[in-house]
């Protein structure tokens, strides 16, 4: 399982709790929480300094993007789709997808 698989049902249900939509650095922090992060898992950075926690779940979110269950809605903002809140939580299947979906478009 990659990095990212983890964050997935965490994001939409972090976007489902919040209306649908929030400030990205506070689906990233509520996601960390409901993820069980500590302060450990946090400290390790990329070479840019910045917290892999942070890229894992920014990367987490554009393969929910690819596969249509997550959106930008402006700068810094996160939306879930109306495919998004029925896809939650995410299946087996619905995982293979958004694994295929994502490999596809960025990686």
């Amino acid at each position: 399982m990659r990095q990212e698989e983890r964050y997935w049902d965490h994001i939409l249900a972090v976007l489902i709790v919040r209306g649908g939509t929030a400030p990205a650095g506070d689906v990233i922090a509520a996601v960390a929480r409901r993820a069980g992060l500590t302060a450990a898992d946090m400290r390790p950075t990329n070479a840019d300094g910045r917290p892999k926690y942070k890229c894992h779940i920014e990367a987490a979110k554009q393969y929910l993007r690819h596969s249509g269950l997550v959106v930008s809605s402006g700068r810094g903002t996160w939306s879930i789709t109306s495919k998004g809140k029925s896809s939650y939580p995410l299946s087996g299947k619905r995982h293979i997808a958004i694994k295929r979906s994502g490999n596809a478009h960025w990686y």
